[in-house]
Parts: C-alpha cells; sequence; structure tokens
C-alpha cells in the first residue's frame, strides 16, 4: 500500500507542477494587462477560471487518494476541501461574469462562496472541535457538551474586531442590502480564519499548519480587497492584488493534504 501511496503523491507532485506553471501563466497574463494595458480580457479571464477549474480537480485528486488510503476523518477532510472548491469555481465563474445570463451575478457568486465557506468550516471540524467538544462534558451537568474555551475566545476576538472594522471602513448605507449580505459574509469567513488558526494549537506538522491558516488569510485578503473595490472606490491594481491572493491562498488551502505527516493519516 505505501508502495501505490508513493505513486499517487507522485501524481500529484506532476499535476501540482503543472497546475502552478498555469498559475503563473495567468499571473504574467494579468499583471500585463493591468500594468501595461497589452492582452486580451477574454484571454485573461478564462485563463483564471482555468486555473480555478485545475484547483477543483487538484481538490478532486486529494480525495481520491484520502478515500483510498485515509481513516475517516481524512476523507472527509478531503471531501469537505473539494465541495467548497467546486463552490469557490462555481463563484469564480458567477463572478467574472462569463456566463450567458443576463442577471447581476455578484450576488449568485457571493453565495457561491458562503456554501464554500461552509463546507471549510465542515473540513475544519474534521481536523479537532471548533468550540462544542462533543466527548467532553462538565461534571456537574453529567454528560452536557462542553465549549473548547480557548477556541471560543479566538472566536468572539475574530468576530468582534474584525465585525467592527466592517462596519466603519466597509459598511455602505447607500447599497444597503449588498452591504448586510456582505457583512454575513464577513462573518462566515472570519470564523474560517479564526478556526484555522486555531489548529496551531493541535498536533500537526508545522507545514500543514502554516499552509493551511495562511492560505485563508490570503483569500480573506483577496476577499477585503474585492469588497472595498465594490463598496467604495478600486483599489490601484486590485484586480491584481486579488487574483494572485485568491488563487496562492486557495493553492495553500489544498496542499494541506500534502502536507500531513504521514502518521496523521493513521489517527
Amino acid at each position: 500500500m505505501w508502495t501505490n501511496l508513493k505513486g499517487w503523491t507522485l501524481y500529484r507532485i506532476i499535476y501540482l507542477i503543472v497546475l502552478l506553471i498555469v498559475m503563473s501563466v495567468y499571473f504574467i497574463f494579468r499583471a500585463l494587462y493591468v500594468l501595461l494595458g497589452m492582452g486580451d480580457l477574454f484571454l485573461v479571464q478564462w485563463t483564471f477560471l482555468g486555473v480555478s477549474i485545475l484547483l477543483s480537480i487538484f481538490a478532486f485528486l486529494n480525495y481520491l487518494v484520502a478515500r483510498k488510503f485515509d481513516t475517516a476523518r481524512w476523507k472527509r477532510y478531503s471531501l469537505f476541501l473539494f465541495v467548497a472548491m467546486v463552490f469557490g469555481t462555481l463563484g469564480d465563474f458567477l463572478l467574472a461574469g462569463v456566463l450567458p445570463i443576463a442577471l447581476d451575478l455578484f450576488m449568485f457568486g457571493v453565495v457561491a462562496f458562503a456554501f464554500g465557506q461552509v463546507f471549510y468550516l465542515l473540513a475544519l471540524r474534521q481536523l479537532s472541535t471548533l468550540i462544542i467538544n462533543p466527548t467532553g462534558s462538565i461534571s456537574n451537568n453529567g454528560g452536557s457538551p462542553r465549549f473548547n474555551r480557548r477556541n471560543l475566545i479566538i472566536w468572539l476576538a475574530y468576530i468582534i474586531s474584525c465585525a467592527a472594522g466592517y462596519m466603519l471602513a466597509l459598511f455602505n448605507p447607500a447599497i444597503f442590502e449588498l452591504s448586510v449580505g456582505g457583512l454575513c459574509y464577513f462573518l462566515l469567513f472570519v470564523s474560517v480564519l479564526a478556526f484555522a488558526l486555531t489548529k496551531f494549537f493541535d498536533d500537526y506538522p508545522l507545514p500543514f499548519k502554516v499552509s493551511l491558516f495562511f492560505g485563508f488569510l490570503l483569500f480573506f485578503i483577496s476577499d477585503i480587497v474585492l469588497a472595498w473595490n465594490k463598496f467604495y472606490t478600486p483599489i490601484l491594481f486590485g484586480s491584481l492584488i486579488i487574483s494572485i491572493t485568491y488563487l496562492l491562498g486557495q493553492l495553500l488551502v489544498h496542499l494541506t493534504p500534502l502536507l500531513k505527516a504521514s502518521s496523521n493519516s493513521s489517527r
């Protein structure tokens, strides 16, 4: 089985190299278009969407490996990552405006990404408890679920500080409904980021934890810039910043199945 696993790992690494090459080509196309006005927007958009599709395929490969070689919790983790990336790719198509639908698809794209964040939360839940520890209990209550106080404090600190920042910097009464929807999505993503941070306290390899947290952090930065561009004035080179942070963030998150130690696979 170990020989087969090494073979699958090699396939994923080769695929990852191809993905990085295509992603680099996209970054070059986007940089030339944004900085120098060179190239065609249609080509830039579809190269971006091509990278998004390749990321979904990479997530699916990770799930196939987990399904064949890993324990149930890692199978669920990889499955939820794959589903989240599929929603991300759907959101990419909706936000790109390339679909032949005569509607403003921005909100539909945000909803697709919101579903993706829900599945990212479910994936994180497979690694360790988020707030409620179903195996613990308060002795005085004889079997009641026990709160993970550390995670609860981290989550509340993120929620309160980031919600305050959103209301002060991004909330725009002129587009009230859109701003409220953005706030709901924002708080959902903040929860993902907070619980990704809590994994630093769990027993996983450092590369795994760094890739997980900073992947979501880059993804979060891309959404902040996107929201600022949408609700206020466009940031200089905003589209380039959004695409680079988003794709690198998603890539780091979906590298985590490759970065977990083999000893963790048996947990």
